[in-house]
């Protein structure tokens, strides 16, 4: 009898039985409400494709996503977001429906005879009358700017430069983890009741401003954490070590944004770069001022001559530049307005360009701004301490862009939530600390952070 039990059981017709004795097992346990229906639709597919929960998170969150079942496919749908009262000099507002899903974010269409994003003075979102984002329209476009990234900004794409759109992202987007990358999210069957209201308050120079969107929905993902941005004014009043108290009630803190004012801005070179002839050069045309565009890669760019009037930009890592250079007219490196990279004027001389004439321009990236270095310690260790340009050598290492008066400190920079600073219970001590190069610095920080809705 064993010999035959040991040849059954390698066959084919053994193991068709142990699956068909498993589904009746199964559906006999469905039958009696044993276990859940719902592990049809949520079990199973993760045992057969994998689960897309990611080690870790259950520390990034607090323990808030031990029971996350994210979906083996990214779901998502979109609806519009309409507003009211939208006039200058006034606040406009939306209330955003509480679906049984996780809000993503919204994009908003900026129109009317004269509406920028410079003319959103602030926007906010809250949850009753609780505020979970403060920020400006520029700023906002700045933040999601430098997370785009060189790539996106260059080629076009969600170019943030778009003077009609703005996006608010509860996500992030460039997370190398689903997880990560979703947990921002607003989960509506997790986060406390009351109206979720999203407010513009549109400057008085706006001119007849229309404003439409469209929200972007997720699949549930029984997380009760939501994307914060938190808003601190602050007064650097002196030059050197200023000491900041921010208090962000133990959330977890992704980025700090430094906006600042005052002094030099760490995109304007001390020294402008030159643009040096190649010795073979037939034309003898010369450069005016060349201007480093925040953003701009390192290294040594060349512009190519085609024609004795028109040549093209290849940057450090061998792109060409969509934008063609014209002879004795302004050139920006960039794409639908982007300024990614140089901008000049390459002026024609006496003798004409020929075809393969050119220039080399060396870009370093040794200046800081006027927040020259940033510090943060927990419990007395320092756990960033980085000046201006080494935040963003790290910064553009994995795909950020830096802009212009702007210093972040970035401890997600790789787009990896593990990275994340705690500032909870684990914290007994918080230092910040910024570096100016000039004193009377009226800053604005924003820390981006992942935390409870009713916090702060």
């Amino acid at each position: 009898m064993t010999q035959v039990l040991m040849r059954w059981l390698p066959t084919r017709q053994c193991h068709f039985f142990i699956v068909a004795f498993a589904l009746a097992l199964l559906g006999s346990l469905l039958l009696a409400g044993v276990v859940p229906a719902e592990f049809l639709v949520g079990a199973l597919p993760f045992a057969f494709l994998g689960e897309t929960a990611v080690a870790g998170t259950d520390r990034e969150t607090g323990g808030a996503s031990s029971k996350t079942k994210l979906p083996w496919l990214r779901i998502r749908e979109k609806s519009p977001l309409t507003f009211q009262n939208v006039a200058a000099g006034a606040t406009a507002y939306a209330e955003i429906p509480r679906y049984g899903l996780t809000l993503l974010g919204a994009v908003l269409t900026l129109g009317g005879t004269t509406f920028t994003k410079a003319q959103i003075t602030a926007l906010r979102v809250r949850l009753g009358s609780h505020v979970l984002w403060q920020t400006t329209g520029t700023h906002l476009n700045t933040k999601h700017a430098y997370l785009l990234g060189n790539l996106l900004g260059f080629i076009g794409h969600l170019n943030p430069t778009r003077a009609s759109m703005l996006e608010v992202d509860f996500t992030d987007p460039r997370n190398r983890r689903l997880a990560g990358e979703m947990i921002g999210g607003f989960d509506m069957t997790r986060i406390p009741d009351g109206k979720l209201r999203l407010e513009l308050d549109i400057a008085a120079g706006a001119v007849a401003p229309t404003l439409d969107g469209n929200i972007t929905w997720g699949v549930p993902q029984n997380n009760g954490y939501i994307k914060k941005y938190l808003q601190f004014p602050y007064l650097a009043g002196v030059a050197g070590r200023n000491s900041i108290q921010l208090n962000f009630g133990g959330a977890m803190v992704s980025r700090l944004f430094f906006f600042y004012t005052a002094g030099a801005d760490w995109c304007t070179a001390a020294v402008a770069p030159v643009g040096v002839a190649w010795s073979n050069n037939v034309g003898n045309g010369t450069f005016g001022a060349i201007v480093v565009n925040p953003g701009a890669e390192i290294g040594t760019y060349k512009v190519v001559m085609l024609a004795a009037t028109l040549g093209i930009l290849q940057t450090p890592d061998g792109r060409i530049s969509p934008v063609h250079i014209a002879t004795g007219v302004a050139f920006n490196a960039g794409l639908l307005g982007a300024p990614v990279g140089l901008s000049f004027t390459l002026t024609a001389g006496g003798a004409a360009f020929t075809a393969g004439d050119g220039f080399d321009i060396v870009v370093s990236d040794v200046a800081d701004g006027n927040v020259n270095r940033v510090e943060v310690k927990k419990n007395g260790r320092t756990v960033w301490d980085l000046t201006c340009h080494e935040a963003r050598y790290l910064a553009q290492k994995y795909g950020q862009q830096p802009q212009s008066r702007l210093y972040v400190a970035d401890f997600t920079a790789d787009d990896n939530s593990e990275g994340i600073l705690r500032t909870g219970d684990d914290a007994v001590s918080m230092e910040y600390n910024a570096f100016l190069t000039v004193a009377g610095d009226q800053m604005v920080i924003y820390a981006e952070v992942i935390d409870d809705p009713m916090n702060n």
